[in-house]
């Protein structure tokens, strides 16, 4: 991703689920993210840009915008899918 442009961090339990059971087929393991808003770290499931909006709501109807601004300037940790060990 480009860290000039503005990035939005969604959370989508329905995105949870379907993660994590391709991830079980495969022997990993699903983690979502987190991202610093203010004092507090809030979970994220995927960084997507303003105009991916429309179809992350589409695909998965309770998606909910954790946060939004410039991917350089957030303190966060990504996604995992890591292999069980």
């Amino acid at each position: 991703m480009v860290d000039e442009q503005d990035v939005i961090f969604v959370y989508s339990e329905m995105q949870i689920d379907e993660e994590k059971k391709i991830c079980k087929k495969i022997g990993k393991i699903f983690e979502c993210g987190t991202v610093a808003i203010g004092h507090s770290n809030k979970q994220f499931t995927k960084v997507i840009y303003q105009n991916e909006l429309t179809a992350m709501c589409a695909q998965y109807p309770d998606t909910v915008i954790v946060t939004q601004g410039k991917l350089s300037n957030m303190k966060y940790t990504d996604v995992k899918r890591e292999y069980i060990r």
